[in-house]
């Protein structure tokens, strides 16, 4: 009888640690997409004035990694429930998320074969944790990591209110170290009786990463519209002085 009572306390002990918060290590890094970034010194559609040397349209790709940097809170909520923290004490949490609060996000983790996103948030007692929320801006309501991220406090009977919680995701692009990326520029010439001229570059900020190129474009004068590449401008008017002119298509 007394070993049976031996093994019972055994079992209840293994128990309890069973159900403790889960030890997670370490948080995955962020996931992040290569990609080019686009900025244009023009608007298309909107009229414009240049003057012989003067750039008609400027472009810039640089070049880096996107990734999920904050999460933002759709609306206002309030995250309730029993979490198991230590052993199998369980701590009554409270989470009060205000529309629009921006929660940045910390890492990533897998939990029951969903992988989500570890946003930093603090409790009623002001102390930080993660929400895990995934991919498709939905929270889940059962498991929050402790200030060190290296522990996931799980519970059985976590709820929101009002139930329909929703993040978006704001996007970072981090631009590469040491990378200036490409510039494009097009430059007016003038115009004589027979051609409008104009001329291409493409350069670098440091020009190391790549030489300056160049190209020059011929026109007929009193064209209407013009074309380079993908970029098509309508012309106002010209003259050997200036251009008016506006970039009403570019599909860059």
């Amino acid at each position: 009888m007394k070993r049976l009572a031996v093994a019972v306390m055994a079992l209840i002990m293994l128990a309890g640690c069973n159900g403790g918060a889960i030890k997670i290590g370490r948080l995955d890094k962020i996931d992040y997409t290569s990609e080019a970034e686009l900025k244009k010194d023009y608007t298309v559609g909107a009229r414009q004035t240049a003057y012989i040397g003067d750039s008609l349209a400027r472009w810039h790709n640089y070049y880096g990694k996107k990734y999920t940097r904050a999460l933002v809170a759709t609306k206002a909520f309030t995250l309730t429930g029993k979490f198991t923290t230590r052993g199998t004490y369980q701590s009554d949490l409270i989470f009060n998320v205000r529309q629009g609060a921006k929660l940045p996000v910390m890492g990533q983790y897998t939990y029951k074969g969903t992988q989500y996103y570890v946003a930093a948030t603090r409790d009623s007692r002001d102390n930080t944790h993660g929400l895990l929320i995934d991919d498709n801006g939905v929270l889940c309501n059962n498991a929050v990591t402790n200030d060190d991220n290296d522990r996931l406090y799980v519970a059985e009977n976590g709820a929101t209110t009002p139930v329909d919680v929703l993040f978006s995701k704001q996007i970072y692009f981090d631009r590469e170290s040491g990378s200036s990326g490409l510039s494009h520029e097009l430059i007016f010439g003038g115009i004589n009786d027979v051609t409008l001229n104009l001329s291409y570059r493409e350069y670098t900020s440091d020009l190391l990463a790549r030489p300056a190129f160049s190209q020059n474009l011929i026109y007929k004068t009193g064209a209407d519209i013009i074309r380079f590449k993908n970029i098509k401008i309508q012309i106002y008017e010209v003259t050997n002085e200036k251009i008016t002119y506006a970039v009403i298509s570019d599909e860059l």
